[in-house]
């Protein structure tokens, strides 16, 4: 069996505050199973584990590195979907009450000066504008018809 053979990977990226987790989980209420970004090895052993048990479907919850989605983009052809959700600093502040502004400013420039995660957003096949309510973001999210 090939291996991108009867998988859909989707990967939900974005910076801190977006929405990720929101629509990881939103996706996973259905019954979707996630993998959180690990090492190339344990990400292709539990995609491969999932579809051996019958998932054709798996999310992403998070993928910061250009060279982890080239790798899984060649390990499976056209089987990876990236999702970026994207939202207004001012609306990320509000949704990280951990991290003040200056926190958050800082892990947003780590993300994108030592990863690649601008990268991967910048090559995303859609983009989530994550700006108003709950429902509209679920709204938004389901109107790409994911599943």
């Amino acid at each position: 069996m090939s291996h991108h053979e009867h998988v859909k990977i989707i990967a939900f990226v974005g910076l801190t505050g977006s929405g990720k987790s929101t629509a990881v989980k939103h996706f996973t209420d259905h019954g979707i199973p996630k993998i959180i970004t690990t090492s190339r090895d344990e990400l292709a052993s539990e995609i491969d584990n999932l579809r051996a048990a019958g998932r054709h479907t798996v999310i992403l919850d998070g993928l910061d590195s250009l060279d982890t989605l080239t790798w899984l983009k060649h390990r499976h052809p056209g089987a990876v979907h990236v999702v970026a959700l994207v939202s207004p600093h001012r609306y990320r502040i509000r949704r990280t009450p951990q991290l003040n502004g200056t926190e958050l400013d800082q892990t947003d420039w780590g993300h994108v000066e030592t990863g690649t995660l601008g990268a991967v957003i910048a090559l995303a096949d859609d983009y989530v504008v994550n700006d108003g309510s709950l429902a509209d973001l679920l709204n938004r999210l389901d109107t790409l018809k994911l599943l």
